[in-house]
């Protein structure tokens, strides 16, 4: 599990490689732009996804050091559930090369996939590393998630493309800005961290955790 949280970012290089090609086609400047903030949501996920795998990897050693049994079924399924859905976002970064568009849905229903299923954080150096997290206190998440996919649907449809994708980099400003303030104020670590998955949401709205 260390090696492989140290080296799954690389899994995501050839994704945003291929990214490049729908930014530098001569094609709608709106399309172009869509994708930038696309390959800009594929390095923050890289980035998330490597944070995620090493917090598991801490979590499991903190437990051992505590004489507690590492092995754990909701951490287990927690674990699963991490991989799933960086597979999965994988699969949509790699598509969008292809289809802008539904590389970006799916990048986006991978974020509902987990907010929806998780129901557990972690929290590395803390007293109880697992804190249960019910789907009540992610509900936002899957709401932001689920209408980006709702303006990327609109935007493939050729409704307003200009608004869209502007309003989407509003946004993806606006996340920029609250992860700075997070990194000077930061309030714990989680996995798969809500607070970023939610404007991984935003993010992956935006081009595009």
């Amino acid at each position: 599990m260390v090696a492989s949280h140290r080296l799954v970012p690389l899994l995501f290089l050839p994704a945003g490689i291929g990214l490049l090609h729908p930014i530098l086609i001569d094609g709608p400047l709106d399309q172009r732009l869509l994708a930038l903030g696309f390959l800009l949501l594929a390095v923050d996920q890289a980035r998330m996804a490597r944070l995620d795998l090493a917090n598991i990897t801490t979590v499991q050693i903190q437990l051992a050091e505590r004489g507690l049994a590492t092995f754990s079924p909701s951490l287990t399924t927690f674990t699963r559930l991490t991989w799933g859905t960086i597979l999965w976002e994988l699969l949509g970064f790699y598509s969008g090369a292809f289809h802008l568009g539904w590389g970006i849905i799916l990048v986006l229903s991978s974020q509902v996939f987990f907010n929806a299923l998780a129901t557990i954080s972690l929290t590395p150096g803390a007293p109880e590393p697992l804190q249960p997290k019910p789907l009540g206190e992610k509900w936002g998440l899957v709401v932001a998630n689920s209408c980006g996919i709702g303006l990327i649907l609109l935007w493939m449809a050729d409704v307003m493309p200009w608004a869209i994708v502007l309003g989407l980099w509003a946004i993806a400003c606006i996340y920029a800005g609250g992860k700075i303030l997070q990194s000077i104020n930061p309030s714990g670590l989680l996995a798969r961290h809500p607070e970023e998955e939610s404007i991984s949401t935003i993010d992956a709205t935006t081009a595009n955790h």
